[in-house]
């Protein structure tokens, strides 16, 4: 059954419904398949397949690794770093299909900074010194703010400081600056209208790099499936899918509000993230297949520190 794994508590099964989207050829087969897929931008970018009963979202994405090595899932959306990682390194049965977010990262300023200068006499809040936002964060700005860094636990830990403007985990600190992931952005700027945007992490990773892109998570498919039923069924359903979405960010919310539970499963309502998507995408959903950006993908790789992929890790 379709189900959410949350940290600390025990999977919550809910029943699907809504339109089942089946092309009016194929055999179907991707209808039956089991999907694994971490909440907020990934799931939404995915939402299409989400009333199908194997249909499992997770807010833990350190799961992912252990599930994909294990040869779990037909279907699993992975930061790239992570999947191609698993199968390089614990035989993970997989190989990369597509690139599905593109990046969702941003400084925000909570209006505390009197001159509206991002520096090293500020106090910029991060999160998970290992993880991608912040790896894309030293990227594009290097070291010189590191004095300034203080870091929380993970993204909605930012989000409170961001919308509070204090750390209350640093003695109450006065916050200026905030990396974040959207969605969070979107929800911080809900209730707190002072919160603005500095700095678009894509925008400034794009021109440091050279134009290359932010290949953030992506789709890893099963060695077992078939390919005729991955490339000539669920790419195309993934691909119109997704790029429906982005064009009318209505009929992304009207998708997700197919399934029971929508924040439940999706980590975010379907208003939210209608309204990121309608306002610049900002949770940077899109969909390039593996084989026509693999040069992208090995340079971002390479910047967080992750293995290369070759062509035979390419679906």
């Amino acid at each position: 059954m379709r189900k959410i794994t949350l940290l600390c508590l025990m999977p919550i099964i809910l029943a699907g419904c809504g339109k089942d989207p089946t092309p009016a050829t194929g055999s179907g087969a991707y209808k039956k398949w089991s999907y694994y897929v971490p909440v907020q931008a990934p799931a939404v970018a995915m939402a299409q397949f989400a009333t199908f009963d194997k249909f499992e979202t997770t807010n833990d994405p350190t799961l992912i690794a252990s599930k994909m090595a294990a040869g779990q899932y037909d279907i699993v959306v992975a930061p790239t770093n992570v999947g191609i990682n698993a199968m390089k390194t614990a035989s993970a049965p997989y190989k990369l299909l597509a690139t599905i977010t593109f990046g969702n990262f941003y400084i925000a300023s909570t209006d505390n900074d009197d001159d509206i200068v991002m520096d090293a006499d500020d106090y910029i809040v991060s999160f998970q010194p290992a993880g991608i936002p912040n790896k894309v964060f030293h990227y594009c700005y290097g070291t010189g703010l590191d004095s300034a860094i203080h870091y929380v636990t993970n993204n909605l830990a930012a989000q409170t400081c961001l919308e509070t403007g204090k750390n209350t985990g640093d003695g109450n600190a006065d916050v200026d600056y905030v990396i974040i992931a959207e969605p969070s952005l979107t929800i911080a700027k809900s209730n707190n209208a002072n919160v603005e945007i500095y700095q678009d992490l894509q925008n400034k990773y794009y021109t440091k790099s050279g134009g290359s892109l932010i290949t953030q998570a992506s789709v890893f498919v099963k060695n077992t499936l078939k390919s005729k039923d991955v490339k000539e069924e669920f790419l195309p359903i993934l691909k119109s899918s997704i790029e429906g979405f982005i064009e009318t960010p209505s009929k992304l919310k009207k998708t997700m509000e197919k399934v029971e539970g929508a924040q439940s499963i999706f980590g975010v309502t379907p208003e939210v993230a209608q309204e990121a998507t309608k306002n610049g995408n900002r949770m940077g959903l899109g969909i390039k297949e593996s084989k026509t950006i693999l040069e992208d993908t090995n340079k971002f790789l390479e910047i967080i520190g992750a293995p290369q992929a070759t062509n035979e890790d390419i679906a």
